[in-house]
């Protein structure tokens, strides 16, 4: 703020005092307060100085009255997929086609991708066995991931939409952007239940995310005596689906976890993007 005798307390201050100094030095109080009229040039003077002194916490009231205000709309009027604070991490633009079968062999998957590395631990460091992670690209009206997962005993109770059991073998996702989470388990058959909330609320399983998913397993589902490898998930999100517009910049959050149970019963989940400040995807350039 502008300290110039206009604006402010401290400004209105200075220029009295100079005016005080001036016409009333020390000496000359007594005489002037001993003559008529004395004592009522000093009442006029405080009832002046205390009028700046109010109007300077006034202007100041109003200054940030509409700094407020115009945070306020900012924020009212972010843009389509404004996400909540979180580490920005590059997704790479699809450089080549991508073909929902399950394998992560197509020309799309083979440039550069975001590559999560191994799933961790609720310390956010320590790897967690078995291996999970995901891959993710975009273009096309899609967010693309590929989903791995290393997995001795694939257990997939669900068969139809929205209908996953809690105990069984998934990966689960959730897309934040403003207050609004959307949800998806995907179990290692591919079946998708989705959903929508505002944060803290239900989930609105009415929602649907128009996902389209393939499957690949190196093993046998449901079946515990024998010893499976791994299974593999290719998902394709529509941007509208998620809010978005499919543009270079956009940014939504996204923490993902995967959670195992094996031969012995024990339930084992790694996660990415869930611990400290979470993760917050930004399309890159095509």
């Amino acid at each position: 703020m502008e300290r110039d005798g206009r604006h402010g307390d401290g400004g209105h201050t200075t220029h009295l005092d100079s005016e005080v100094t001036r016409r009333a030095p020390g000496p000359m109080l007594a005489a002037d307060e001993a003559g008529p009229g004395g004592p009522s040039r000093w009442r006029a003077f405080a009832r002046r100085s205390r009028s700046l002194r109010l109007v300077s916490v006034t202007i100041c009231f109003a200054l940030f009255g509409l700094m407020f205000a115009r945070r306020q709309r900012a924020a009212t009027h972010a843009p389509s997929g404004a996400a909540p604070g979180g580490v920005d991490v590059n997704v790479p633009h699809v450089t080549g086609s991508i073909t929902l079968d399950g394998d992560a062999d197509d020309v799309g998957w083979r440039g550069s991708t975001l590559r999560t590395g191994a799933f961790v631990g609720p310390d956010g460091l320590a790897p967690v066995h078995p291996y999970s992670e995901a891959r993710i690209v975009w273009g096309d009206g899609f967010l693309y991931l590929n989903l791995y997962a290393a997995d001795e005993d694939i257990r997939a109770l669900g068969k139809t939409t929205d209908s996953l059991a809690p105990d069984e073998d998934a990966f689960h996702l959730v897309f934040r952007s403003g207050t609004t989470e959307r949800v998806f388990d995907i179990n290692p058959l591919g079946v998708v239940t989705d959903g929508v909330r505002e944060r803290g609320g239900p989930l609105d399983l009415s929602w649907d995310s128009h996902s389209h998913v393939s499957h690949e397993l190196d093993g046998t589902a449901n079946q515990s005596n024998d010893n499976d490898e791994e299974w593999v998930l290719e998902v394709a999100i529509p941007f509208a689906s998620l809010g978005l517009r499919g543009t270079p910049g956009e940014r939504i959050g996204l923490a993902m976890h995967r959670c195992d149970t094996t031969h012995r019963g024990q339930r084992v989940c790694g996660a990415w993007g869930e611990a400290g400040a979470g993760k917050r995807l930004v399309l890159g350039p095509p």
